[in-house]
């Protein structure tokens, strides 16, 4: 397995490119001149188009859910953390 690190911007520039992608095999498919042969290949190559989106769509989710989970526990230890150090402090001058 490959691991690339993008920028948000660029990961849905992948994502906009694997639409494109599709949107010109359907053309091909819907075209009536094109032979039956042809877009079954066309329909083969939508789908692995699509399976590659969804794939990338599906990480980009999986990884924003983490750091947001990620931030969230920061938040919170940071918060009790300065709850513990005002606790300290209010405690060492009484």
């Amino acid at each position: 397995m490959y691991n690339f690190e993008l920028s948000p911007n660029d990961a849905h520039k992948i994502l906009m490119a694997c639409t494109s992608i599709g949107i010109g095999f359907d053309r091909e498919i819907n075209d009536p001149n094109t032979s039956d042969e042809r877009k079954e290949i066309a329909q083969r190559s939508k789908e692995m188009w699509k399976r590659l989106h969804d794939e990338i769509k599906a990480q980009m989710v999986a990884q924003d859910e983490a750091e947001d989970e990620a931030l969230a526990r920061m938040e919170e230890m940071q918060a009790a953390g300065e709850r513990a150090a005002d606790e300290v402090y209010c405690g060492y001058f009484d």
